[in-house]
């Protein structure tokens, strides 16, 4: 859950529970679907496969260690991106 216009920065949602800070600036934070390279079927493949979200849980949770969970990453954008 974020706000999306810059006037709710100042509810006093986000300062209520320190937990719900990092979420106040996450729309100012985020990057475009595809940053840093061409929107197309890639990013959207990429995207609709939650590779980083999966990657995260992974390492999070404990089922990977954090270098297995990136190497798992990365194979799978490899088979949208080929290099």
């Amino acid at each position: 859950m974020a706000q999306p216009l810059r006037f709710y920065e100042n509810s006093a949602i986000w300062t209520s529970d320190p937990k719900n800070l990092p979420y106040r600036d996450s729309v100012k934070n985020l990057r475009p679907g595809g940053y840093d390279g061409k929107l197309g079927y890639a990013s959207a493949g990429a995207a609709a496969d939650f590779i980083i979200p999966n990657m995260v849980a992974e390492a999070a949770s404990g089922s990977k260690t954090p270098k297995e969970a990136a190497e798992r990453a990365q194979k799978r954008a490899e088979r949208y991106y080929k290099v």
